[in-house]
């Protein structure tokens, strides 16, 4: 199975993250560190946000934390979060 990049970037994401639980981290911070950029994160972190895998924090040391304890979460909800795009037939 080929891993697309978008489900790539999700997983080492939710990774990130679950190596830092109950701290909100900026996306700043997570692209730094996994050398991705802000603007492309941000995209990431609306979908993963809106499939219920993680939730923001506003404010000062704002940033995203995943909803549930890492343990309880699967790289598949990651990769479910962005399906492959069929690729069209000439």
């Amino acid at each position: 199975m080929q891993i697309i990049s978008r489900n790539r970037h999700a997983i080492m994401i939710m990774l990130y993250l679950a190596r830092h639980p109950g701290r909100a981290a900026s996306t700043t911070e997570i692209g730094a560190e996994l050398g991705i950029s802000v603007s492309y994160l941000e995209q990431l972190f609306t979908v993963l946000r809106r499939d219920g895998l993680v939730r923001s924090v506003r404010g000062p040391g704002g940033g995203y934390l995943l909803v549930k304890p890492a343990d309880e979460i699967t790289g598949g909800g990651a990769v479910c979060a962005f399906p492959q795009r069929r690729r069209r037939q000439a």
